[in-house]
């Protein structure tokens, strides 16, 4: 077996260096339009990313069933989920 079948991280997220963040920013604000999410990333980086890749990750993650989509806002699916990202399990 080689290291590309190991495809997530240890929190079960894929790898991707934003979608932990993108999580954090979602759970961190419960209810997060995705202007939310953008300011919250580049605040936690100290630098910005661009919008087709938090609109890529967003949608990804929605895709995978990490988080949903509500009218304009995104919000952690699983409740579980968001209290072990808000703990950094």
């Amino acid at each position: 077996m080689n290291n590309r079948s190991t495809c997530l991280t240890t929190s079960g997220l894929p790898r991707n260096p934003y979608y932990s963040h993108i999580m954090r920013a979602v759970a961190t604000l419960g209810r997060a339009r995705w202007k939310n999410v953008v300011d919250y990333v580049t605040a936690q980086l100290g630098r910005r990313v661009t919008n087709a890749t938090i609109a890529r990750d967003l949608r990804n993650l929605v895709k995978m069933g990490f988080i949903e989509k509500v009218n304009d806002e995104y919000r952690v699916a699983d409740p579980i989920v968001r209290y072990a990202v808000l703990k950094g399990l």
